[in-house]
């Protein structure tokens, strides 16, 4: 929930070229994405939103998350809560439909 551009509970999503080409993924389970033209490392290293037009690609950055843990640490409040914390050992799955789009 705190990276940039996330959206969560979506079923599907589809990223398209100005030409219309692209690709839809379809799934059963909620998920969570974020698609930007930045890399999370080059995010990491500015300092300012200044330096933004340094670090844009002309390439799209899918993330797609299955589960993310809720916000909350010990450093300086609570944990999080029992019910938005992720089980360790746990395993988690799930499936992706990927289709073409013209």
């Amino acid at each position: 929930p705190q990276s940039m551009g996330n959206r969560e509970d979506i079923r599907w999503l589809s990223l398209k070229n100005d030409s219309g080409a692209g690709l839809k993924i379809t799934t059963n389970d909620p998920l969570s994405f974020s698609a930007l033209n930045y890399e999370d490392s080059d995010l990491w290293e500015t300092k300012h939103n200044a330096e933004l037009p340094q670090i844009f690609k002309p390439q799209t950055f899918l993330n797609l998350d299955r589960i993310q843990e809720g916000v909350g640490n010990s450093s300086c409040g609570p944990i999080t809560l029992e019910k938005y914390r992720i089980a360790p050992d746990t395993e988690y799955k799930y499936t992706l439909l990927l289709e073409p789009l013209n």
